[in-house]
């Protein structure tokens, strides 16, 4: 199976998984605030994202052994993925048991020494141990996913996923409608992942034992350097969680847990489009590392121009559908009273798009190399988000906390991805504003201040009208981009698919994938 198919079918069946997920995530909501309560509903997503940064407790490990795993399987060495996977995992089961004593110490704390209402932590205790517990047994099964992700098992790894959504939306429903509180919630995050985890350890044993050579005893030397690789990609994950999983903190520096729920529920859809933003070209990034490992160095920049132009072209057109649909879908889905404001719902709209066109600056750079200044970088560009965040909330609430996440993307990370490209591709700041941002901004903006005009009259419309809009909008979108995507240097299978779908006319000669 080619690369560029194995792309498609990996973003087939994550599309699939979110599919899954937010249709079942917009159901169950609502239920969720309304059987728990927005109060303590506030309450666990700021604990959740305490939780996620414990995640980060990897140092960056399993966010780039997939990378490592593909450079190397292009490079047909498996003796090096086998000691990837034993040093990898011997750090997994290090990390595993420090959640095992997190939850420990948690189980244990008191909670007027950490400055916590009594009555908040009596809720919170035994959901937090549970998570963190289950989470410790977990972590060391993340490296025989990565593996799986690295050896591009898309079929198995695609299913796996659907099963795990699947699972997580069972429990949540099930426990929640049976009055579980946040102990659903704090079951159905944690069981899942280690379900999951447990089936890729079998698939790897049972299915890829040729592309993994001389498993054996871990060496410090090998865990020494997967910590040195990971480093860069843990510093740039802590930096995307400062950045995007923090508002709950700040809303708790605030003294607002309601307004977090009131921001999530705003956010809602902006929150479940991004990662479907990211699904097609994230797909590319494994084939990039390989044709990277390869040394190719022309279809390397190639491929990454390729993914640059849909890390731009795909969120524009989920910014135009959450300008005209959000300020209707947030009133008709849980109430005007847990609605931020159209103002709030545009600012968030807006930074999908840069946020996402700067992530990927970051990923096609990160993918290659340079890891460090990266997440460097991003953790700055958290840190200013979470004190901006904090700055402009204490007098503008909801929308302070939008309005920090925005400037801290225009003004932070989209230069610095541009300046990093530069050094990596020897693709100038000038060149991907005057050849990409540019021209799409020339045929994008007229449709984004239509769509943020027509969301603001619709609000109360009828969903056929809001419905019509949106698709009309749409239409309208892809008939405008379509010069920028008919003259992109798309690899040939690609192509093929451009072709059929219109986007794009027939050439004589095209790269090979």
């Amino acid at each position: 199976m080619s690369r560029t198919r194995k792309a498609v079918f990996g973003s087939a069946f994550a599309y699939v998984q979110y599919a899954l997920a937010l249709i079942t995530g917009f159901v169950l909501f609502p239920i969720i605030v309304w059987r728990i309560g927005p109060y303590d509903f506030g309450l666990w997503l700021m604990s959740g994202e305490l939780v996620g940064y414990l995640l980060l407790g990897d140092l960056g490990v399993f966010a780039v052994l997939p990378w490592l795993i593909a450079a190397k399987h292009g490079a047909r060495d498996t003796v090096a993925i086998g000691r990837y996977l034993t040093d990898a995992l011997a750090i997994g089961v290090v990390m595993g048991s420090g959640f095992l004593a997190v939850a420990v110490a948690v189980a244990l704390v008191d909670p007027a020494s950490i400055g916590i209402d009594p009555s908040d932590w009596l809720k919170l205790r035994l959901p937090l141990v549970l998570l963190l517990a289950l989470t410790g047994v977990g972590f060391p099964f993340r490296v025989f996913m990565a593996v799986l992700t690295g050896l591009q098992d898309v079929v198995f790894g695609g299913i796996l996923s659907v099963m795990a959504t699947v699972l997580t939306i069972g429990l949540t429903a099930g426990l929640v409608l049976s009055n579980w509180g946040l102990l659903a919630l704090a079951l159905a995050a944690g069981i899942p992942p280690v379900v999951a985890g447990m089936c890729s350890a079998g698939r790897v044993v049972v299915s890829h034992r040729a592309q993994i050579d001389r498993w054996g005893l871990p060496t410090w030397s090998g865990c020494r350097n997967l910590l040195a690789q990971g480093f860069g990609a843990w510093l740039g994950g802590l930096g995307v969680r400062l950045l995007t999983a923090s508002t709950g903190l700040v809303f708790a520096a605030l003294g607002r847990p309601d307004l977090a729920t009131v921001y999530a529920a705003t956010a809602k859809t902006a929150v479940a489009a991004q990662p479907v933003c990211w699904i097609v070209p994230d797909s590319g990034l494994v084939g990039l590392s390989q044709v990277h490992g390869e040394g190719d160095l022309a279809r390397t920049r190639q491929t990454a121009l390729c993914l640059l132009l849909l890390y731009l072209l795909i969120p524009g057109g989920a910014t135009l559908v959450l300008l005209v649909l959000n300020p209707w879908f947030v009133r008709a889905w849980v109430g005007a009273n847990l609605y931020a404001g159209d103002y709030v719902s545009g600012l968030i709209a807006v930074n999908l798009f840069v946020a996402t066109v700067a992530g990927g600056l970051f990923k096609v750079v990160g993918v290659v190399g340079y890891r460090t200044p990266i997440g460097l970088a991003a953790v700055v560009a958290g840190l200013v988000s979470i004190g901006l965040g904090y700055a402009l909330g204490s007098g503008r609430g909801a929308a302070g906390v939008a309005e920090a996440g925005l400037i801290t993307s225009v003004a932070v990370i989209l230069p610095f991805g541009m300046m990093m490209l530069a050094k990596v591709y020897a693709v100038s700041m000038s060149t991907f504003l005057a050849e990409c941002l540019v021209p799409w901004v020339l045929r994008a903006a007229p449709l984004l201040a239509a769509a943020a005009w027509l969301g603001t009259r619709l609000a109360n419309a009828s969903f056929l009208s809001v419905a019509l809009a949106t698709l009309g909008l749409c239409g309208a979108y892809l008939f405008a981009v379509r010069p920028l995507v008919d003259r992109a240097p798309w690899p040939s299978g690609v192509l093929s698919w451009l072709v059929r779908a219109r986007l794009a006319r027939p050439r004589f000669a095209a790269e090979k994938p």
